[in-house]
């Protein structure tokens, strides 16, 4: 680390820069001293105060006693050596702008070092200090507490934080639910399922934020959706149908010698009712669909067919698929 260099303070400036001037006069003959030799002196140089505004060091207004034969920026340069000086000509009068150097610590990627440096904004200490900055990456500054107006002065810290982005996709699935509909068509306390639920699908993008390798936060976003489906039962909502004349081609089925409670099951599909008709396009005592009467022999509309056929039907149909074609109602067998 180099020693600080002393520069001049604005109290001072005036009077080293005087001194600066006049030996400098003196030692160039521009001063002419009387020296009894007869000889011509040389022509006086003049030495004037600068004008307001004419001068800013760090930021500041400053005035000091110049030559007025020389030029201004390197009657500085030599009060600043090191400074950066340049010609400010946005107000009325053109400024000329000093900015002293500044010994500036950099810490980044797991390193310190110092840098010696004239720069106004991080970004130029940083060129200066020869450290690249990402696009992600976060700066914070820290400054003396007697920093200049400009400039960071002596003893002022930049921080670099590497950002860094670690991006994953996950696909969650969505369950699906279940609707009940009222449907007149269905004697009251009958439930059936129309339709089965079908599970959706969220893709999620996963950001995990990293400081210097370190996780900071996860931040998670859904990117598409695919909604689930829900499964449909349709609730009966129609009284209770009357008790049908007795006769041998509607009379309700009985328990039948297989063991099984064909009954229960036409009560619970239909309502013991061989004419029910579903709008869903559901037949009969155990509401066969057309496809399903027609694959067990069926003909025309299992309404319009007696008692005793569906019960047949039905069980050329159990004894082929079993209960699966009753997914509700089947347990009454």
């Amino acid at each position: 680390m180099r020693t600080p260099t002393k520069y001049p303070t604005k109290r001072t400036v005036l009077a080293a820069s005087a001194a600066t001037a006049a030996a400098a006069a003196v030692a160039a003959g521009a001063i002419g001293l009387n020296n009894n030799s007869g000889a011509e002196a040389a022509p006086f140089t003049k030495l004037a105060m600068t004008a307001p505004g004419q001068l800013q060091v760090d930021g500041e207004p400053a005035s000091t006693i110049v030559r007025t034969d020389a030029s201004l920026a390197r009657q500085m340069a030599d009060i600043y050596p090191g400074a950066d000086i340049s010609v400010s000509r946005s107000a009325e009068r053109p400024t000329l702008k000093v900015i002293t150097p500044s010994d500036v610590t950099v810490i980044a990627d797991g390193t310190k070092k110092t840098v010696t440096t004239t720069g106004l904004k991080s970004r130029d200490v940083l060129a200066d200090a020869a450290i690249p900055l990402g696009k992600h990456d976060k700066v914070s500054i820290k400054r003396p507490e007697d920093r200049p107006a400009e400039g960071f002065g002596d003893g002022a810290t930049i921080r670099v934080v590497r950002v860094a982005y670690d991006v994953s996709y996950k696909t969650r699935t969505l369950e699906p639910g279940t609707v009940t509909r009222k449907d007149a068509s269905l004697p009251a306390g009958t439930r059936k399922k129309v339709s089965s639920g079908k599970e959706g699908a969220q893709r999620i993008r996963v950001t995990k934020v990293l400081h210097d390798g370190d996780l900071t936060r996860t931040v998670r976003k859904v990117r598409s959706q695919k909604p689930a489906k829900d499964a449909v039962i349709l609730v009966g909502t129609a009284p209770k149908p009357r008790p049908a004349a007795k006769n041998p081609g509607s009379a309700a089925p009985k328990p039948s010698s297989d063991g099984l409670n064909w009954a229960a099951l036409a009560k619970c599909e239909a309502g013991g009712n061989p004419k029910a008709y579903n709008a869903a396009g559901y037949y009969g005592l155990y509401q066969f669909d057309l496809q399903t009467w027609r694959s067990v022999g069926g003909s025309g509309k299992p309404s319009d067919a007696s008692a005793s056929e569906q019960t047949a039907r039905a069980q050329k149909l159990y004894a082929s698929r079993g209960a699966s074609p009753w997914p509700v109602c089947g347990k009454q067998l």
